[in-house]
């Protein structure tokens, strides 16, 4: 009997909130009723609160009703975006309905196409509903088929961390980068495979580092690195990715590493960049990198710095 009665007060519970929810708010039907001296009444489309479209180029509609009713003004003829289709559109001389503009941009008027095919008021001129004309928008890439080839910059800005493998000291810092690139799109099976070894990608970048050691060591708490590094990239054509290719781990970036307290000294590089594009000009980048630097330790020949960088490159 106990168990019956929680049941029940659960399940009341569960109806009265059901019921203190407010109802989802729905767009109010856009259909109008447009009236005629002869012909009877023919179904409409409010696209504004005092203009009604119409497929049918023959009706004389002499009044408009929509939640309320109002004569007409002017007709003239339209069609997408500004109409649902090819057709006609009545001005009244008064709002009608209490609804927005039917929306012109292609994503808001094809979702707005697809609401009015739903609604049952407009099954029967449902088969003059558009598209919008704009073609839909490319995803970004980061070299087209249809854009010459030809020279841009490139900018980048990571945040970097990693460790000293010989001393095994850790260090933060962040990276900036600058350079040229050149892009070319493969044609043909040859073509492809000189783009996966070579890259369809090719640039030269000015790269500064810089460093902190965690924890501050008097001797050498900071570090920058200057140096300038080969960027090739392959970047399909259908793909939003660029990923390394064959010369980018064999073609070291080198440069000078300048230390606190500590003479330059000379540094050669290797990365494995990995770049996403967010847009047309935008991208996110994930870069592993080695790197190798004589006398960076009093008494030690080299030292090998592994890092991993987090940022965006712009183009």
């Amino acid at each position: 009997m106990r168990h019956e009665r929680l049941a029940t007060l659960v399940l009341a519970t569960v109806a009265l909130v059901a019921l203190a929810r407010p109802a989802a708010a729905q767009e109010p039907s856009r259909a109008a009723r447009l009236v005629t001296l002869l012909a009877g009444d023919a179904v409409g489309v409010l696209v504004a609160r005092d203009r009604i479209f119409t497929p049918d180029a023959n009706v004389a509609a002499l009044s408009a009703c929509g939640t309320r009713c109002a004569p007409v003004r002017s007709v003239v003829s339209c069609s997408v975006p500004q109409c649902p289709g090819s057709g006609v559109l009545f001005t009244t001389e008064a709002p009608i309905a209490d609804v927005g503009d039917l929306p012109t941009d292609r994503s808001g008027f094809n979702h707005a196409m697809d609401l009015l095919r739903g609604d049952p008021a407009l099954a029967t001129i449902a088969w003059s509903f558009g598209y919008h004309p704009d073609p839909a928008p490319e995803p970004p890439r980061w070299i087209r088929s249809a854009r010459p080839d030809g020279f841009g910059w490139e900018l980048g800005a990571l945040g970097i961390t990693g460790v000293l493998a010989t001393t095994g000291v850790a260090f933060a810092g962040g990276e900036l980068s600058g350079g040229f690139r050149f892009t070319w799109a493969p044609h043909g099976s040859d073509d492809e495979f000189l783009a996966i070894v070579l890259g369809d990608v090719l640039g030269l970048d000015v790269r500064v580092r810089a460093l902190a050691l965690l924890p501050d060591q008097a001797a050498q708490s900071w570090g920058v690195t200057i140096g300038l590094a080969p960027a090739t990239g392959y970047a399909s054509d259908s793909e939003v990715f660029r990923l390394p290719t064959l010369y980018s781990v064999l073609l070291p970036e080198v440069g000078v590493a300048l230390r606190e307290n500590h003479d330059a000294a000379w540094y050669a590089g290797w990365s494995l960049p990995v770049t996403f594009l967010l847009d047309e000009h935008l991208g996110a980048e994930a870069r592993a990198s080695m790197m190798i630097v004589d006398d960076w330790i009093a008494g030690d020949d080299i030292e090998m710095i592994l890092s991993l960088g987090l940022g965006f490159v712009a183009r």
